[in-house]
């Protein structure tokens, strides 16, 4: 008899035991599927010892800077020389001038106007960090402005904005429709001409003005740079920018890289080489880095 029981609820103990077997599937599906949700983590502010360093070397360089005005109004390193010199640099900014309109030419030691453009140079390369502005972070200069102004007064600019720098967003929204602006620096253009100009000047330094006898040979215009730097307020603010430039390029380029989503080796060495090698360094890391997590088309 008890077998007989046995062999009439065995149908149903099986169909009870499928059943059940069934829904823990069902649970443990669910369970596996189901998204975890984490509150959204605060923006990454910009490390301590960043703001540190910028605000210190922006009180060093302004003191350095500015030291260099005081005494005779009238003497080489007086501020209203130096702006009059600025404006002539300009003129022949590119060499364009120099080499196709000579005449129409402010002079000036081949060395100096090196260094000028040298240092416009570098300051383009920073317009490469435009999105930093995305998304449109809350703060009182969007880095548009910074990197337009960093053309024209260079480190007065951006070291106070490497200070007072808005967290880095950790979440990325999609772009549109990026801005002139924005295609501008993430196109390999920018990278490649400042490689361009930045060699340009190097030779320019070493055999510029050659036809007009009056530049001297390398080790003669090796001690007119060195006199320059010495004893003129525009010089000497040029080379403390090289130097404020060179210690403080690669600070947004860990943020940027995060921004982009980019790991592997070729990132370490993009990274090593923006942060060890003045300018050119910042030039491969421009040329050689990922698109960015929001311009990626989807």
């Amino acid at each position: 008899m008890a077998l007989l029981a046995f062999a009439a609820c065995a149908p149903l103990l099986s169909h009870h035991t499928t059943s059940a077997r069934c829904q823990a599937r069902v649970i443990r599906c669910a369970t596996q599927t189901e998204p975890k949700t984490s509150p959204p983590s605060p923006d990454e502010a910009p490390p301590r010892a960043t703001r540190v360093v910028a605000a210190t070397t922006f009180l060093l360089y302004t003191y350095s800077t500015f030291s260099y005005a005081s005494g005779d109004p009238t003497s080489a390193r007086s501020l209203g020389v130096g702006l009059v010199e600025a404006v002539q640099l300009s003129v022949n900014f590119a060499y364009v001038t120099p080499v196709l309109l000579p005449a129409l030419a402010p002079v000036f030691a081949p060395t100096y106007e090196a260094l000028f453009n040298l240092v416009v140079a570098w300051a383009f390369l920073f317009l490469g960090f435009a999105s930093e502005d995305l998304p449109a972070p809350q703060r009182p200069l969007p880095y548009a402005a910074v990197a337009t102004l960093l053309l024209f007064v260079t480190n007065f600019v951006y070291l106070p904005y490497l200070v007072v720098r808005a967290p880095r967003a950790r979440r990325v929204q999609p772009v549109a429709a990026p801005s002139p602006l924005l295609r501008v620096a993430e196109s390999r253009l920018l990278p490649g001409a400042v490689a361009a100009l930045a060699a340009a000047s190097l030779a320019w330094a070493l055999f510029g003005r050659a036809a007009a006898g009056d530049a001297g040979d390398i080790v003669e215009r090796f001690h007119q740079f060195r006199t320059l730097l010495s004893t003129d307020i525009l010089a000497h603010s040029l080379g403390l920018d090289c130097v404020a430039l060179a210690l403080l390029q690669s600070a947004l380029v860990n943020d940027d890289v995060k921004r982009r989503g980019w790991d592997g080796p070729e990132c370490n060495t993009a990274v090593a080489m923006a942060r060890f090698v003045p300018l050119f360094g910042l030039v491969y890391y421009l040329w050689r880095r990922a698109e960015h997590a929001s311009l990626i088309r989807r």
